[in-house]
């Protein structure tokens, strides 16, 4: 019997695919639906933890620079593109209509009446999302930032760079994560070490360095001529 190939990819390992599934399920109609969408498209596209994107106030968004203002223990600043900023307007938008201004001192992110939400409600929201969206896996907040950073690396972002928009205080930390959620079949590495190209004139310049100089005799003719 033929056994199935292992899969590459780790067993709690959400996909952008899946990623996109659990956004597309949060109701548009809703006021907190659109506000979890916004929430949630902010931690998966900038890998904030759930502690962070919970303490974002509305002053933390920057759309004209493309970035939000992480504070606390692990400050910096995070891109956000263009798409994801579109959601967190519709959302802002929203919690204005029902009374919560940018002043009012609530979070970016908060309830229909301008409170902090509580870790617990996102902790209950994302597996119900998850299921509505027909994905099996455990889904929780650190599974959005593991995917950001599985896709970062797929696409080839140094591991400073990730650990910058990840907020590692060590590189070793990034390392770690990164060869955990980009775990490769042997197989697979085989194949990509197999078809790796050479650079331009790479090859050319082996080839050149082990060629064999015109100059100089196989040693099986000097002997002869010795001999002779």
């Amino acid at each position: 019997m033929r056994r199935e190939p292992a899969s590459s990819e780790p067993a709690n390992l959400i996909s952008p695919r899946e990623v996109a599934a659990i956004l597309a399920v949060c109701s548009s109609e809703s006021t907190a639906g659109r506000r979890n969408h916004a929430m949630l498209t902010v931690m998966a596209r900038a890998g904030l933890r759930l502690d962070e994107a919970l303490a974002l106030r509305p002053d933390d968004f920057d759309q004209e620079r493309g970035a939000i203002s992480i504070k606390g223990d692990r400050a910096r600043l995070v891109g956000l593109d263009a798409v994801a900023f579109r959601s967190v307007a519709r959302w802002m938008a929203a919690r204005k209509e029902w009374g919560i201004s940018d002043t009012s001192g609530a979070p970016a992110f908060c309830t229909l009446k301008g409170e902090p939400l509580e870790p617990a409600y996102i902790r209950q929201l994302l597996p119900r999302l998850a299921k509505k969206a027909g994905i099996k896996k455990r889904v929780h907040a650190m599974a959005f930032r593991n995917a950001l950073a599985a896709q970062l690396a797929a696409e080839g972002l140094p591991i400073g760079a990730i650990q910058a928009v990840l907020g590692h205080s060590s590189p070793a930390t990034t390392s770690r994560l990164v060869v955990q959620v980009t775990r490769v079949a042997p197989e697979d590495v085989v194949s990509m070490m197999r078809n790796r190209s050479w650079q331009a004139g790479e090859s050319r310049d082996v080839v050149q360095a082990n060629a064999p100089d015109p100059t100089v005799q196989p040693s099986g003719e000097m002997s002869k001529d010795v001999g002779a």
